[in-house]
């Protein structure tokens, strides 16, 4: 690790001429020389943390050669064109070392935010074409319009996100068989991205209200809950890229968000389930019926009845609901509601198998009736 220390100042001290890196063939052998340590170091068995301080040592050296060039000078353009593919060929292979923390070069830095300058009003254009509501237009590009505008530096992480960003809202805008719909597609997209900005979690927290206002019930507006849970989780989790290092990640956040809201109508309904309970009934109550099926087992039933539309007249919520009242297992222990409605949204890989075999065995007997009815 020594040897390579010295090797870079050795070329710290080199570079010290300008004159020295606008000779073509001796830049192009300052730069064989960075690959060759940066190769070196990455095969040795020194510790992670090691390694990325001599990489950082390293992207030191090269912004202030950057910063040194003048960018303005048509003479520097090679050697800053030059260093920036090399920044950019570092990142591509060597992100577990790279300290995304540094200031990313002036050059680098103003290149960027003349790119985005010239790509915001295509992206504009493109989201309204989309019909994409304008407060959502707002959030998905202040961070392209904010970096453009003001001159402060910029980390490698936020550069890396922000030149990665709008090439994936291109994407977007090229995609025209939308999954769901234009609007609901670009938040999914964003969170999946990790645009974890203040305006973003905003929006999200009124999307959530705006969507819950236009339920008319509880019960229905638990079922909208739990079904941005289940589009949530399918969306992929992302750590490494994201805007803010400061905030929680857009995922992190809805989920959270979502949740704090299920356990709410969750006691509401339980308290409503108590109160019918001990409310005195002038007619007859018949005892509950026992089922030797698990909780996990009558989660997975309810889902099947709802979704093939076997119950008609009842949301999801208020079957469940249903089942819990008129059923008890086997033990004489009732059954939650709550815990019936969390086993309708997230069945586990288990219980599934084992009513794949309850189903089994029901086909087998209808095929003996069928049998019997048919032969007998």
């Amino acid at each position: 690790m020594q040897k390579s220390l010295v090797f870079l100042e050795n070329l710290v001290s080199k570079t010290g001429s300008i004159p020295y890196l606008r000779d073509e063939r001796k830049l192009k052998r300052l730069i064989t020389s960075f690959k060759t340590f940066v190769f070196k170091l990455a095969a040795q068995t020194s510790s992670t943390k090691e390694k990325r301080q001599s990489l950082s040592y390293l992207l030191d050296i090269i912004s202030h050669i950057m910063n040194e060039n003048d960018c303005r000078k048509e003479s520097s353009a090679n050697t800053l064109n030059q260093l920036t593919e090399f920044i950019l060929f570092l990142e591509f292979n060597y992100q577990t070392l790279f300290n995304y923390q540094l200031n990313t070069p002036r050059y680098m830095a103003e290149s960027l935010r003349e790119e985005l300058k010239n790509k915001y009003p295509t992206l504009q254009a493109g989201l309204r074409d989309k019909g994409i509501p304008d407060n959502l237009i707002n959030v998905a590009l202040k961070p392209i319009r904010a970096n453009y505008e003001r001159r402060k530096k910029i980390r490698f992480y936020r550069y890396f996100y922000l030149s990665r960003y709008h090439q994936w809202l291109d994407e977007y805008l090229s995609n025209n068989n939308h999954f769901h719909d234009a609007e609901c597609d670009l938040i999914c997209l964003l969170i999946s991205r990790n645009l974890n900005t203040i305006s973003f979690q905003a929006y999200l927290t009124n999307y959530i209200k705006t969507l819950l206002d236009n339920q008319p019930s509880n019960h229905e507006k638990s079922d909208i809950l739990h079904n941005l849970k289940i589009c949530l989780s399918d969306l992929p989790r992302s750590t490494f890229m994201m805007y803010s290092r400061k905030n929680p990640s857009a995922k992190s956040f809805f989920q959270k968000a979502i949740i704090s809201r299920i356990q709410y109508f969750d006691k509401i309904a339980s308290n409503n389930q108590s109160l019918e309970v001990n409310e005195p009934k002038n007619h007859y109550s018949k005892s509950r019926l026992q089922t030797s099926l698990k909780v996990s087992h009558l989660g997975i039933l309810c889902r099947l009845l709802h979704e093939h539309g076997h119950i008609i007249n009842a949301s999801s919520t208020e079957l469940t609901n249903s089942l819990a009242t008129l059923l008890e297992l086997k033990n004489k222990e009732k059954i939650s509601a709550a815990s019936l409605r969390n086993k309708f949204y997230s069945p586990d890989e288990k219980s599934l198998r084992e009513f794949k075999s309850i189903i089994k065995a029901w086909d087998d007997k209808i095929n003996e009736i069928l049998y019997d009815i048919n032969y007998k």
